[in-house]
């Protein structure tokens, strides 16, 4: 049987199982049996378990602050942006100091270092979009049910977003349609991801998989299939539990309208003037104009 233990351990997990079952031995007399010091027997009768502890401090001295770091991970999880690129994300948009040994540590900290690679399709064909949802947290100034829909292009990571509420469950074509209208190139699918949930709720879960069935089944105007690579949004956010903060932040920017004005520059910029090293330094509305240039048959009209 292997055994963890610390390297200044002075005692095994036996020994600190006699400590807290032995009821005939006072503390001096225990502490003189084992070779150990009345200190660690007292330590080890008040503890519950046999197994060393974690030497990582309870609160890490990090940069960034817990919403910033719930921006962060919300980032990874829709973008899926490489570490050099979610670096220059943070650094344009978040924190501008922020280190790339700090930003690799806070991803490995929330599980999320290694994400399962996007699906992808020769150029001269098409593209492959990366669908994701995110369920905001209701406050006094938004109302019930706002989402917000993210779709990645895989290839030239341009990214088109919309903001619904709850009826868009009553219409599994309507944000596909609005999509469909407004991305230049021919949509081969959809790659569908599991709900980001910042409300705290739990029906969203059960409704937003009915939405990605209708979806599925209906295949119009392009097919939809679930991510074959289910992250783990729902355990990820549990851990985390950032409504609260999220919240908050929404009702001290001003509302929802506020935050949808600040997030759709963002997304200009994004699309128009942060360069990415997966692009070869190219922004993404760059990389689909070249695109366009190149494979011509595979759009349906001219990006702008």
């Amino acid at each position: 049987m292997k055994i963890h233990l610390h390297k200044n351990a002075k005692t095994t997990p036996a020994q600190r199982a006699l400590i807290q079952t032995d009821s005939h031995l006072n503390t001096a007399e225990l502490a003189q049996k084992i070779g150990v010091s009345p200190t660690t027997v007292r330590k080890w009768k008040k503890r519950d378990s046999v197994y060393d502890r974690s030497h990582v401090p309870c609160r890490l001295p990090t940069a960034l602050t817990p919403l910033q770091e719930t921006m962060v991970v919300l980032i990874r999880l829709c973008l899926r942006s490489g570490l050099d690129d979610l670096h220059a994300i943070v650094r344009r948009f978040i924190y501008p100091d922020y280190a790339r040994s700090s930003l690799k540590r806070c991803l490995k900290r929330y599980g999320i270092s290694r994400p399962a690679p996007l699906p992808v399709h020769p150029d001269y064909q098409g593209s492959i979009l990366y669908y994701s949802v995110i369920r905001l947290p209701d406050t006094a100034k938004t109302r019930n049910g706002e989402f917000i829909h993210i779709a990645l292009d895989c290839s030239s990571r341009f990214v088109h977003l919309e903001f619904t509420s709850d009826a868009y469950l009553s219409d599994p074509c309507g944000f596909m349609k609005a999509l469909y209208a407004h991305f230049p190139a021919t949509i081969l699918g959809m790659c569908a991801q599991d709900l980001i949930d910042l409300s705290g709720t739990s029906f969203a879960h059960e409704a937003h998989a009915c939405f990605i069935h209708n979806l599925c089944k209906t295949r119009r105007p392009f097919p939809v299939t679930p991510d074959s690579h289910p992250s783990i949004n729902r355990d990820l956010m549990e851990k985390t539990r950032p409504w609260d903060m999220i919240r908050e932040a929404l009702i001290s920017i001003g509302g929802l309208d506020e935050f949808k004005n600040r997030l759709l520059l963002y997304l200009f910029f994004y699309n128009t003037r942060l360069c990415q090293r997966t692009l070869k330094h190219k922004t993404p509305k760059e990389a689909l104009r070249e695109r366009y240039l190149l494979y011509p048959g595979s759009f349906r009209f001219r990006p702008e």
